[in-house]
């Protein structure tokens, strides 16, 4: 049994726990600014610019983390595995991991730059948004090159520096945000305050870790480096590039406004995401490093089950009271936003989940392809159930439901493409996938029907549900830390 092994599966199990937590608070700081400063931006860029132009600043900022997901390959999780394995050739490993990261975004960002009048024209159908597409691709460049060095920091368990470098990126970003919403009254202004805050970043990031880096590219585990990283880069690409497609299903059926109600929606459910990321941030390196055994197919059977009761009931107090947090977040012209929530905040949840099962399936030496195949798939279904419903449902429960149904399908196909060898008693993950499913679609009902009521009650059980299930997660007695007599 190697030494991460053991931290993960064995006797040391449970200071590794303790130090993920604590890893996870630093990250969650910074997160917490992050997330208050973009809640704190959001009131005042949706008044200041209105539906549409807030559309079309969403479609902007939605490219921008696409291409710039594509283009980070994950690599960053197998270069994890790399510089473990090859301790004496760390600094040069993670050379290699920023110049692979830094080239394949730069083709990707020049090639967007060419054809920015033509994605505006055929994809987001806004012909006049050229300009926008042009300035978010030199932003993908600069913002890739930020992230990679950030994820330099998490790869040295360095969480304080990570910490210390995205809540510093917030603050500036939040404040000229601001200023350029009011000031500039438009997209252009606030998507160039990205394009402007991210070259910021990057040198500070290349000037933070330049003891870290080596004048040496290893070539030989470039090729390790892009297949480790395939897995999880088609599995969040292809979730993020049907979100993408369901907007401009959206800007081409009704208008930018409806891109800018579900941009709304979206920034609502993704408080979630803060302590969902910060523990993922944590909780994905060393887990990626363990050996397949029955104690770590515990461990990620204990710890997704966790994640997904905690965060699905913590979902559905926020979708309980969608509809008074979209008005007061965004005002009454955002309200339709409101039926959107349930499924995007639960479906958070889920991705989550998702990528830990991805990480357990890799751990377990199952072929990658399952996974991707799942992700594919289910993403393929999201675009396809929210194209379908959008007539029926309306256009933002249309985009909850598919959302819903993608992650649940995704999850379902790769619990049973791995027969059991991943995570352990497996079956119960599906069970909780799915009655969170049923239960962000009952909220999701009690908005279309306008049952406030209901909908207030289900948001208060589901708060009673998260404080019992909290309590019985967090202490020692969890299944996390029961693993630290595990053989």
């Amino acid at each position: 049994m190697t030494t991460a092994e053991e931290q993960v599966g064995g006797p040391g199990r449970f200071p590794l726990i303790g130090h993920l937590l604590r890893a996870s608070a630093l990250y969650g700081v910074a997160g917490a600014v992050g997330k208050a400063g973009a809640l704190i931006t959001v009131p005042i860029v949706t008044r200041a610019l209105g539906p549409d132009e807030y559309g079309l600043l969403d479609l902007s900022i939605t490219l921008i983390a696409l291409a710039t997901l594509i283009g980070g390959l994950s690599a960053e999780l197998p270069a994890a595995r790399l510089a473990a394995d090859h301790p004496t050739k760390r600094a040069s490993i993670l050379t290699t991991y920023l110049a692979t990261v830094t080239v394949a975004t730069g083709l990707l960002a020049v090639a967007l730059y060419v054809g920015h009048d033509a994605t505006a024209e055929v994809v987001w159908q806004q012909p006049s948004a050229g300009p926008l597409v042009a300035i978010a691709s030199v932003a993908v460049f600069l913002t890739a090159i930020q992230l990679a060095t950030w994820n330099i920091h998490r790869l040295q368990d360095r969480p304080r520096a990570y910490a210390l470098l995205s809540t510093a990126d917030m603050i500036l970003k939040v404040t000229l945000i601001v200023i350029a919403a009011l000031v500039g009254n438009s997209a252009d202004a606030v998507v160039f305050v990205y394009l402007l805050v991210a070259a910021v970043g990057a040198v500070a990031g290349l000037w933070s870790v330049r003891q870290d880096l080596r004048l040496e590219v290893a070539s030989s585990v470039i090729p390790s480096m892009l297949r480790g990283g395939a897995i999880f880069t088609v599995i969040a690409v292809a979730f993020v590039a049907s979100g993408y497609a369901v907007r401009a299903i959206l800007s081409a059926g009704a208008g930018a406004s409806a891109v800018g109600e579900m941009g709304v929606a979206v920034r609502l459910a993704s408080v979630l995401a803060l302590p969902l990321a910060a523990f993922q941030f944590a909780w994905a390196p060393p887990s990626m490093a363990a050996g397949p055994s029955p104690a770590s197919r515990r461990m990620f059977r204990d710890s997704t089950i966790g994640v997904l009761l905690v965060g699905g009931f913590a979902a559905l107090v926020l979708a309980g009271f969608s509809s008074e947090a979209v008005t007061i977040l965004a005002g009454g012209a955002f309200a339709p936003a409101a039926a959107a929530v349930p499924g995007l905040a639960v479906s958070t949840v889920l991705a989550t989940g998702f990528f830990m099962l991805g990480v357990a399936a890799s751990v377990a030496q199952i072929r990658l392809s399952h996974a991707a195949l799942a992700a594919v798939i289910g993403a393929s279904l999201q675009v396809l159930v929210t194209s379908i419903a959008f007539s029926s449902l309306g256009e933002q429960a249309a985009v909850g439901t598919g959302a819903l149904v993608g992650y649940e399908v995704a999850i379902l196909l790769l619990i049973a493409a791995s027969r059991g060898m991943a995570v352990e008693r497996s079956g119960l993950i599906a069970v909780v996938t799915v009655a969170m499913t049923l239960a962000a679609v009952v909220v999701q009902v009690t908005i279309t029907l306008d049952l406030s009521i209901l909908r207030w009650a289900i948001g208060a059980v589901s708060a009673a549900s998260l404080f019992v299930v909290t309590i019985r997660y967090l202490p020692p007695r969890s299944g996390l830390a029961r693993g630290r007599s595990s053989p």
